[in-house]
């Protein structure tokens, strides 16, 4: 018995599974692969029971190559879900159930992935198929990034999210230019809807006082102008009277002439 026959009989488990992202409730906490099968267990924040799992729910690998689910069931709080067995030799995959509840990319934490990075460039004579368009849309979470908790939540890893898509999908530059766009948009849709709320709901409080006059008031001109001014030093020394000279006094000085 060769290495791939062993390997075929034994369980891949994926250690410390994650998404690039998520949509909605429920994070991936254990994924295992079997020869006939592949179990996805999802924890979720409310009843692992709540959400009603869609029949055509079903796993992504790397090629694109679809499997469907088989049976759903909850164990501790958690919903273990079994797929059709992945290929052994698969790094990340997509779980899809339903709009409102995607995991792309998921993946080992324990080791990092990286994916080529593709440099958008728009081609005015590229044609997009139908596809390819549908990829965009469905893969790129169009309609989910719409809903602003969601776009606040998933924004920080778009641009990862992309070169994923890019790279499994083999992307053309003009088409990643496309998928880019589509995100951009709605992020510009998303920052003039919150300047404008943020300039309706302006308050007059927050607005600039107008600046205040420096011509005073009538009244207090008025009383200024009937406070007594005081006269300088020199004006309050009077003139000394001359008083006329004595007979005596007269006669002295002509004694002195």
């Amino acid at each position: 018995m060769n290495v791939f026959a062993i390997i075929l009989l034994q369980a891949i488990t994926m250690f410390q599974p994650e998404a690039i992202v998520q949509t909605g409730e429920g994070t991936v906490v254990a994924v295992e692969t079997e020869q006939t099968e592949t179990r996805v267990s999802l924890r979720f924040t409310t009843a692992a029971d709540s959400w009603p799992v869609p029949t055509t729910m079903f796993l992504s690998d790397e090629a694109d190559g679809r499997h469907a689910l088989r049976s759903s069931h909850v164990e501790d709080s958690i919903l273990v879900l079994t797929f059709e067995a992945l290929p052994p030799t698969t790094r990340v995959f997509d779980i899809i159930g339903d709009d409102l509840h995607r995991w792309m990319g998921v993946h080992s934490a324990t080791r990092a992935m990286s994916f080529a990075h593709v440099r958008p460039r728009f081609d005015e004579n590229a044609k997009i198929t139908h596809s390819i368009d549908s990829i965009i849309y469905e893969c790129g979470l169009i309609r989910t990034l719409e809903d602003d908790s969601a776009f606040a939540r998933l924004q920080p890893n778009l641009p990862r999210l992309r070169d994923y898509i890019v790279w499994k999908w083999k992307l053309s530059p003009h088409e990643a230019f496309i998928l880019a766009r589509r995100h951009q948009a709605i992020s510009e849709t998303k920052t003039l809807a919150t300047t404008k709320t943020k300039t309706s709901i302006r308050s007059l409080d927050e607005l600039p006082m107008a600046p205040k006059s420096k011509r005073r008031s009538s009244g207090r001109t008025k009383a200024k102008t009937q406070e007594p001014v005081s006269p300088p030093p020199s004006a309050a020394v009077l003139p000394r009277k001359v008083r006329p000279l004595s007979r005596f006094e007269q006669k002295m000085l002509q004694e002195r002439k």
